[in-house]
This record gives C-alpha cells, sequence and structure tokens, in this order.
C-alpha cells in the first residue's frame, strides 16, 4: 500500500511523462505555412477577451484572403474555446492546425487541455509550427529550494526558487536595529535543500558560524563564493544550484532503481525485466510497481490471422518492425494483418490502472537509469509474488510457535493474513510503567503485546497505609515509590512558584 505522498509522486510523474510526449509530438510536427495556432491562457483570464481577438484576427485574416488552413485553425480554435465557460483554475493550453505527416498528407490537429498545475504563461503565436516552450514551466518540480546570502557589508537576503520562479523573501543590514526576525513559523524548514552564497569582503565561513542554526546543517547542499552580493549574488547562485538541483529532482526515480537493482541482488525472483515476461506479470497481477522508460521505442501491434482468424498481439522493436518474418505466421503461413499499432508506453499509460498496479516512468539521462534500459531492456518490475509459469500451487504450512500466541484467526481469503504472526517478532524484555493522577496511582507491565496491572492504590489507601507504616507496618516497594514520586512533584510545584523571585527577566534588567 501507498501512502499519499507516494500516491501523489506516482501522478504526478504519470502528468508529467504525459507533458513529455505531447512536446516531443509538437515539436515533430511541421505545418503548412502560417496555419499552425498555439494559446496558453493563464489562470484569472477571461475566455470572451480571446474570443474576441480570435474574432479580430479572423477578419483580419478574411480581408487579406489568408490560406484557408488558416481560417480554418482560428475557427477550430474558437469552437473549442466555446466548450469552456471560463478559463480552468490552472489555465487552458490549446493547439490546433494542420500539418504535414511523414507521407505528405495534410492533417487536423486539434488538442486542448487543463494543466494538472498552474501555468503562468500567455501565449498567442501562429507560425509554421507549434511553439512548446512554455509547457517546459509544467516539467519543473515542485520542489522548494532555500537560498541565503551574506555579503561583508551586513547586507544578509533569504530568497527561495520553486521550479523557475525565484523569489525574495527577506533582504535586510545587520546594522538596521529596526528590523527584527519573525521568529514565529520559523520551526518548519519547508525546504527540499538549502544553498549558501558568500559575497566578497565576507570572511567567516558560513558552514562554521557557531550561531548558524543547527536545524538548517541537514539541509545544507552546497556553499557558493560570488563577486558582489544581494541580488546580483542571488541570481549567480540559482545559476550555480541548477546542476545540484537536477540531482535532488532526480531523487525519487534514483531511489527506485536502486530498490530494484537491490532486490535482483537479493534474490532475481523478486523481480521481472525485459518486455514479454514483464507483460506477462502484468497479466498475472504478480507486479507491484511497473517500470518503465518513458520513450521507450517499442510498439504493440495487435495482429489478426488471415488463416485462423486468430488475434495476436506483438511487442516490436524500430528493428523488428522492418523484419517482414515478424508478420507471418511460421505455422501457418498465413498473413498477419494489422488491426491496431500504437506505442507500448502509450498502452501502459492508459491501461496501467486497469491491472491495479503502480506504473513508474524514469529517464535515461541518468546512470542508473541508462544502465536500466541497457541491461533490463527498459522496462520490468518489482514482484508482489513469484509466479510459477501461471500453473496452480499448494501450500500447506503448520508448526508450533517458539512462543505462545494469543490470536485466535480463521479467514478465508486470496492472500495470506500474516497479521498475527507478528505477535511472534515482539521482544521478550519486560517493560514496567508508572501512571499517576491525583488521587492515585497504577503499577503495570508490557511484555510484546501483553499488558499486566500489578497494583493500583488510591490516596486514601495510601494514607490509611502511612498510618499503619507510622504505628510499625512496612509499606509495599510500589507504596514506598508512590509517595518518593509525589513528593517529587510537590517539590517541582514549589520550585515553579518560587521561579519569579529567583529569576529576573534578561529583556526587562
Amino acid at each position: 500500500m501507498f501512502d499519499a505522498h507516494e500516491n501523489h509522486w506516482n501522478n504526478w510523474n504519470i502528468e508529467i511523462w504525459k507533458i513529455k510526449k505531447l512536446i516531443k509530438d509538437l515539436d515533430a510536427a511541421q505545418g503548412n505555412g502560417t496555419s499552425i495556432i498555439s494559446l496558453i491562457i493563464p489562470p484569472g483570464d477571461q475566455i470572451s477577451r480571446v474570443t474576441k481577438m480570435l474574432q479580430d484576427e479572423y477578419e483580419t485574416a478574411t480581408k487579406s484572403q489568408s490560406p484557408a488552413n488558416l481560417l480554418g485553425a482560428i475557427t477550430s480554435t474558437q469552437q473549442r474555446l466555446e466548450l469552456y465557460g471560463e478559463v480552468p483554475p490552472n489555465g487552458l493550453v490549446l493547439y490546433a492546425g494542420t500539418v504535414l505527416t511523414e507521407d505528405g498528407i495534410e492533417k487536423n490537429v486539434n488538442i486542448d487541455f487543463e494543466p494538472f498545475k498552474p501555468i503562468n504563461a500567455s501565449l498567442y503565436l501562429r507560425d509554421s509550427k507549434f511553439h512548446t516552450k512554455a509547457l517546459f514551466e509544467l516539467l519543473s518540480s515542485d520542489h522548494k529550494f532555500g537560498f541565503i546570502i551574506m555579503d561583508g557589508n551586513g547586507t544578509t537576503l533569504f530568497g527561495t526558487l520553486s521550479g523557475n520562479s525565484p523569489k525574495v523573501l527577506h533582504k535586510f543590514s545587520v546594522e538596521d536595529p529596526s528590523r527584527k526576525r519573525d521568529r514565529e513559523g520559523q520551526s518548519a524548514l519547508p525546504f527540499a535543500g538549502l544553498f549558501l552564497a558568500r559575497a566578497a569582503g565576507f570572511k567567516v565561513g558560513l558552514s562554521d558560524i557557531r550561531m548558524f542554526d543547527p536545524r538548517l546543517g541537514a539541509k545544507i547542499l552546497d556553499i557558493y563564493h560570488t563577486r558582489f552580493g544581494e541580488e546580483y549574488a542571488f541570481d549567480v547562485a540559482i545559476r550555480l544550484s541548477l546542476e545540484t538541483i537536477n540531482i535532488v529532482n532526480t531523487i525519487p526515480e534514483r531511489k527506485l532503481l536502486g530498490k530494484y537493482s537491490e532486490e535482483i541482488r537479493q534474490d532475481p525472483r523478486r523481480c521481472v525485466s525485459e518486455v514479454d515476461k514483464t507483460l506477462e506479470a502484468l497479466e498475472m497481477g504478480a507486479i507491484e510497481i511497473l517500470i518503465v522508460l518513458d520513450f521507450l521505442a517499442i510498439d504493440r501491434y495487435t495482429l489478426k490471422n488471415t488463416s485462423t482468424g486468430e488475434v495476436l498481439v506483438k511487442y516490436l522493436n524500430r528493428y523488428e518492425e522492418r523484419d517482414k518474418d515478424n508478420l507471418c505466421d511460421s505455422a501457418t503461413l498465413g498473413e498477419l494483418v494489422v488491426q491496431e499499432n500504437m506505442s507500448l508506453v502509450d498502452w501502459l499509460a492508459n491501461e496501467h490502472e486497469r491491472f491495479g498496479r503502480v506504473l513508474r516512468f524514469v529517464t535515461d539521462i541518468i546512470g542508473p537509469g541508462f544502465l536500466f534500459g541497457k541491461q533490463f531492456g527498459g522496462i520490468g518490475g518489482i514482484l508482489r509474488y513469484q509466479p510459477e509459469d501461471g500453473k496452480e500451487k499448494k501450500v500447506t504450512i503448520d508448526f508450533e510457535p517458539f512462543d505462545p500466541m494469543n490470536a485466535l484467526l480463521y479467514p478465508v481469503h486470496s492472500t495470506f493474513n500474516t497479521e498475527a504472526m507478528k505477535e511472534l517478532l515482539q521482544s521478550d524484555h519486560k517493560i514496567g510503567f508508572i501512571v499517576m493522577e491525583v488521587d492515585g496511582a497504577l503499577f503495570g507491565t508490557r511484555c510484546g503485546n501483553t499488558r499486566e496491572v500489578l497494583y493500583k492504590f488510591t490516596e486514601e489507601e495510601i494514607k490509611y497505609r502511612r498510618k499503619g507504616h507510622e504505628r510499625g507496618e512496612p509499606l509495599s516497594p510500589h507504596q514506598y515509590a508512590w509517595l518518593q514520586l509525589r513528593k517529587r512533584d510537590r517539590a517541582i510545584g514549589k520550585t515553579i512558584d518560587l521561579a519569579p523571585q529567583l529569576f529576573s527577566d534578561p529583556a526587562t534588567g
């Protein structure tokens, strides 16, 4: 099971892949003349404004006797906008126009969608190609990085970088006594990492400052040196930090591929790789996490045998597609007619939820991703269980536990229920507890999951016992401990009451 953070990362990973694929497809498209429209409307804008702009554009194009393709693209864009009563909360992205296929045939393209997160760009361009530069904003990580810039003039700047958006939070001089630091809410550090920069004239090493908050130490990713301070040093530090930030942003991928490699090292049967084995395990429901290179060059073919009418599926790479033997059944010599052909990655993105599995895309621009593509074919999975070639296998296990078990269990389920077995993993150490209240005390122990109340006294009973003790009757060790704890509480309470008289407030002298 995955927690909310894991589910968010999984969904974000797939949305990022969709944007990458869209950018790749649009960049590869070539229009016929200036008949391609790229339109991005940021959140808070008005549909009516854009509609009027397009109407003016259409009238101008009509008067100048522009090509029919351009008029068609404007009309198509207007029709798409009519589907939206207002701009969606994250903005609106729309691409429309006529492109040329590899065979030189014209094809109409109409794409409109709300991004998975807000897009701040505003764009309207009419060109012979789609403009996708603004979409790269959606690929930036949501991680926030902190920057502290200090120079020899006593000026300190606090800033953040989230995605491509830098922001100066505070800037002040240590010589300005009126500027006091607000400590409210400063205990939380919502940064994926922290960068420090010192300008010329600042002689002390930042990481060596004794007054530097130790909570920030674990967050420091790097320290830079610049010739100037303030905003200039902030910009320089951002440029210098990009490589480190890219590494931090790929940590989830590195952890996932590291886990995959570790599972294979411990037991190769825990994982599966290569296309055929992975998809067979996927169909059986044996895969827990499916890992795929984001641009794996393998297509999924749905083929029909002209001799037998049988429909089968093949997975072919770019080289196998050129081999005509793959489109012929060697057993029946029947021709295999292509009924459907689509990228395997596209098919997995659309169908993975049907199998109830987690799909994660990785990229080969990082070292572990490159090795995953070379060694394992760019596709693999971490298994929930080890499939036995599709054959059923009876399993019977019985034994006497080495420690007594208090559980009574007889469930009928599709999986083994091992929750009760965890009781055996508990330590045999016995831990004592003393619970005190105003009018009594409780002494108990816990051993594993077993709790036991040893003694429970009220204050009246202790007073009665104490009088008996004064008459020569001994107190039990638990009664004596209770009395000592009561004395300690009274001493602490008295100290608290006397504290204002013993100490003076440094602020008031």
